[in-house]
């Protein structure tokens, strides 16, 4: 996947081990994409007004998202 007119862009370690097993892509109300490893369904309302304080092992928010070209 490719992220163009990224705001925030953030890879921590909160759980041991690290896994990515399921994330979330989800377009939030301000305009912007949030791909985040969330170990949920879906954002929560707070996290939809401000997802740029989400906590998550891998949080990418940008303007666009897609699949890179090869």
């Amino acid at each position: 996947m490719e992220f163009r007119h990224l705001h925030v862009f953030k890879f921590s370690n909160y759980n041991d081990p690290d896994p990515l097993w399921g994330c979330v892509i989800e377009k939030t109300n301000g305009g912007y994409w949030v791909f985040a490893n969330d170990n949920c369904d879906a954002l929560s309302e707070e996290e939809r007004l401000h997802p740029e304080q989400i906590v998550s092992n891998l949080l990418v928010t940008c303007e666009e998202i897609r699949w890179r070209a090869e």
